[in-house]
């Protein structure tokens, strides 16, 4: 349903942000370690659930809960004068329409993240997301986003971003 992926995404790229830039603050107060400090969390099997209230601008969705299940990576290796974040997610969501009238579906979603900060101030930032739905208010939607930035000495070098079938806004 794509007016979830579209929410999802904009909160996404707003928590990832603060996260990146709170990981810079620490990278740049590290000390140097002789070996690289490995963190991972790995969340298997996790489960959530959302409603969302009918919205006709969206295609004319309905009101809908999507239960979220699915798997989740999360690796953070610091170096002492660099770090690497890595964030993998893969999830089925099943959309359960207010109206028993209509069908219940299921898709899935993948999304990827990547970040390296560099106590220099260099930094490397690639994400990833697509989420392939079928709905059937909305049957062709395949929304796919893909970001890459990267800084040398306080430049910006690369700045793309490709995005395919973004939801309207207010979806």
């Amino acid at each position: 349903m794509t007016r979830f992926s579209g929410r999802r995404l904009g909160r996404r790229a707003m928590s990832v942000g603060a996260l990146l830039g709170l990981l810079a603050t620490t990278l740049a107060a590290a000390p140097v370690s002789a070996a690289p400090t490995i963190t991972r969390e790995i969340n298997t099997h996790f489960s959530r659930s959302q409603h969302y209230d009918a919205n006709p601008a969206c295609f004319g969705a309905p009101g809908v809960t999507e239960i979220q299940e699915g798997n989740g990576h999360l690796i953070i290796i610091d170096g002492g004068t660099w770090l690497n974040v890595t964030s993998y997610e893969t999830h089925w969501i099943t959309v359960v329409p207010d109206d028993p009238s209509l069908a219940t579906t299921t898709r899935q979603v993948t999304a990827v993240i990547h970040f390296r900060a560099q106590a220099d101030g260099d930094v490397v930032f690639h994400q990833s997301f697509h989420d392939f739905g079928v709905e059937p208010w909305d049957p062709d939607a395949k929304i796919q986003f893909r970001a890459t930035f990267v800084t040398r000495n306080g430049e910006v070098m690369v700045d793309r971003s490709f995005s395919h079938d973004e939801p309207p806004a207010g979806c």
